[in-house]
């Protein structure tokens, strides 16, 4: 978990051992590490206990997290987070070593290798079926993809805020925030500001999946549907089935079934 306003990575441990609930919808929760919560979500069913372990910061700007937001781990035992504080992805690895994958840790926009590279506030991170990292560079208006080798490149979005589908370089976003990446590659994002969620070909064309743009609460079909600051964005565990979307000003979790 990004615990961005603690400026910490943390981990949720789950005990093997589950134990009868007491209280269907506890939440038995504290403010340290390693102290035990409780969690349920049915008053009849097993309850599992669960403690909070912090992997790196101290809570202090910079020490050695600014603003972690978007976090996603591979099948080595990596862990790769976006610091929309220092303006870079980072790369924690399974022995706790953490380095700067891409990012000069300024704002602003650049391809490139590296420290060479430039972003400006990332927040989403997914990992796409050939290893490469998916980044909304939320401030740049941008998607960008970075590799293991941390080369990064703008995958969709010219830099001006706006809606605009078509070919990558000409598209626009308007602070995209969210991302998650199917099994075959293609991209969907959360594009907040214009209150719509995006998909992304893995050749960059965009396309509009979901959203009006108008601020409401619609369920339908396609750009009949409307959202209100649409944020994270999943995708079934599949990764062909539904996506899932935190719709931050309805209060609501939205579901959308792909074809």
């Amino acid at each position: 978990v990004a615990d961005s306003d603690n400026r910490r990575l943390r981990q949720i441990l789950c005990a093997d051992e589950l134990q009868p609930s007491t209280n269907g919808d506890s939440c038995l929760a504290g403010g340290n590490d390693a102290e035990r919560h409780e969690s349920s979500s049915k008053a009849d069913g097993p309850t599992a206990f669960q403690s909070v372990a912090t992997l790196i910061g101290c809570g202090q700007w910079g020490s050695p997290l600014c603003d972690p937001h978007g976090v996603v781990t591979d099948g080595e035992g990596n862990i790769y987070l976006t610091d929309a504080g220092s303006h870079t992805v980072r790369r924690m690895s399974a022995s706790g070593e953490l380095t700067l994958l891409a990012g000069s840790g300024k704002p602003g926009f650049a391809d490139g290798h590296g420290s060479q590279a430039s972003f400006e506030h990332p927040y989403g991170i997914a990992l796409g079926p050939d290893g490469s990292l998916f980044v909304a560079d939320s401030g740049n208006h941008r998607i960008r993809s970075v590799n293991a080798q941390g080369d990064v490149r703008t995958l969709a979005g010219n830099g001006t805020a706006g809606h605009k589908d078509g070919p990558g370089s000409s598209a626009q976003f308007y602070y995209p925030v969210g991302v998650a990446v199917d099994a075959d590659g293609t991209v969907f994002v959360t594009d907040r500001a214009n209150h719509r969620v995006r998909k992304v070909t893995s050749k960059g064309t965009v396309s509009t999946l979901a959203g009006s743009g108008r601020n409401a609460v619609v369920d339908g079909k396609g750009q009949a549907a409307c959202f209100s600051w649409p944020n994270a964005i999943a995708l079934d565990p599949s990764g062909r089935g539904p996506l899932y979307v935190s719709d931050t000003f309805t209060f609501r979790i939205r579901k959308i079934q792909r074809d």
